[in-house]
């Protein structure tokens, strides 16, 4: 109520900046305060948990599967903390068991090495692809060893969610039932 129906003065909060610092908060917390605590239990470290849980999986359900992380939050170092949500994730993995060249990273990716990671990650040589709705939705054809999509943020138009969701409901999809960790929920 304190920046409601005020004209927001440069360096002060406005409700825009407010929504963007929870945005970012819900995430991770280290995203607006690089010196906060890497929380067990926070939203990232459960949805590297349950990427990891997967990848190592000796169900013949899971074997060779392809997983998307999207995150339109983190692609680059924050400004205000210097802190790198995507960079953070990729440690985590490959300090889990992922080697590096499994996964790849498309907020840093355009022109022909975005279409060969994404190649790569259609035949299964890349397991694990990260990046946000612009990258890694339109028009990427990764469907088919797809067999999960965690969704780390919730984009500001619902009609994202149907694009990344877009990227496993497709023809040439061969892993079935369908697994989508949406925040912390898993729908199967």
């Amino acid at each position: 109520a304190a920046v409601e129906g005020k004209r927001a003065q440069k360096g002060e909060d406005n409700a825009l900046s407010i929504l963007s610092d929870g945005r970012q908060g819900a995430v991770d917390v280290r995203l607006y305060d690089s010196e906060a605590e890497d929380h067990p239990d926070s939203k990232v470290n459960t949805m590297v948990r349950s990427v990891l849980e997967r990848y190592h999986s000796d169900s013949d359900e899971h074997a060779g599967q392809t997983q998307l992380i999207f995150s339109d939050i983190g692609v680059h170092p924050a400004k205000s903390s210097g802190f790198h949500l995507y960079g953070d994730i990729i440690k985590k993995l490959v300090a889990g068991g992922i080697p590096r060249d499994q996964i790849a990273d498309f907020g840093v990716l355009d022109g022909a090495p975005r279409l060969a990671a994404a190649e790569n990650l259609r035949s299964g040589v890349v397991r694990v692809g990260i990046g946000g709705t612009d990258k890694l939705g339109t028009g990427m054809n990764v469907q088919t060893h797809l067999g999960a999509i965690h969704h780390l943020d919730v984009p500001y138009k619902p009609a994202y969610i149907e694009q990344r969701n877009g990227r496993i409901d497709r023809y040439g999809q061969r892993h079935r039932p369908v697994g989508r960790n949406l925040l912390r929920d898993t729908v199967a």
